[in-house]
């Protein structure tokens, strides 16, 4: 958690060890598909899976601290200055140890190098738009998921996509008019989710529990015991068989903000 990202008065708060607990549970979730082939033991349970549940933590913290980055911007260029010099230069190491590192250790390829993959994987992973089209050869094969290799990267692509909504609501004055967006954010989010465009569904999926951290940073409404109802409700919910998604998002989010600064 960078100072920029510090509340207003630099109030203490706990984001750095959610966010190392988030990415733990993340590294756990996925060590049972790729170990054993099987289901993480909160999705048996639930039906939402320990790895997705992390991720919209992360989604919502962000949707707190990139609003209060967009305002404390004197510039929109200084806001998206502020951005890739928060993501990019740690992504192009990721990458780069990934292609030339990693790769030559587990490929079971005998011309990697000689693979045209192999150096477009740092420009595309670093470029955001082609993240989820970088690829290496012949890694890892003999794991459940052959070939795989970095991929929970792939939602850094929806991140940046929720930092440009923002950042044009931002624009347009929609974020002064907060009780004007959050309607059209609910259409928008419809849309997505349950409209006929299946592409939009990721989007919407992870715009929600960053929509909440926005609406958060707005109005400041971090209630323990609406927090604790929320997670109740969506944990009595999802262990009776009820698949609530919206439900979920929203108690993690929410629990997370108020976790957050409690």
């Amino acid at each position: 958690l960078s100072l920029e990202s510090l509340p207003p008065s630099a109030q203490p708060n706990h984001f750095n060890l959610i966010r190392l607990v988030a990415a733990s549970a993340v590294i756990v979730s996925h060590s049972f598909g790729l170990a054993a082939n099987r289901a993480d033991p909160l999705q048996v349970l639930t039906g939402f899976d320990l790895g997705t549940t992390a991720v919209l933590a992360f989604f919502a913290i962000s949707g707190f601290f990139i609003s209060l980055s967009f305002d404390r911007r004197s510039s929109a260029a200084a806001f998206i200055v502020a951005r890739v010099t928060r993501i990019v230069p740690a992504l192009l190491v990721c990458s780069l140890v990934t292609a030339f590192i990693v790769g030559p250790l587990f490929t079971a390829s005998d011309r990697y190098f000689r693979e045209t993959s192999v150096w477009l994987y740092p420009a595309q992973v670093t470029s955001i738009v082609r993240i989820m089209a970088a690829h290496l050869p012949a890694m890892l094969l003999h794991n459940p998921h052959p070939g795989e290799v970095d991929t929970s990267l792939w939602t850094l692509f929806y991140e940046v996509a929720c930092y440009a909504g923002l950042f044009a609501a931002g624009l347009i004055g929609l974020l002064r008019r907060f009780r004007l967006f959050l309607p059209l954010a609910a259409l928008l989010y419809a849309l997505g989710r349950y409209g006929p465009w299946h592409e939009l569904n990721q989007f919407a999926i992870f715009g929600l529990p960053f929509l909440v951290g926005m609406w958060a940073y707005r109005y400041r409404l971090l209630n323990g015991w609406a927090a604790l109802a929320l997670v109740l409700a969506a944990a009595i919910a999802a262990t009776a068989g009820y698949r609530l998604e919206e439900l979920w998002s929203l108690a993690v989010a929410y629990g997370v903000l108020w976790l957050g600064f409690a």
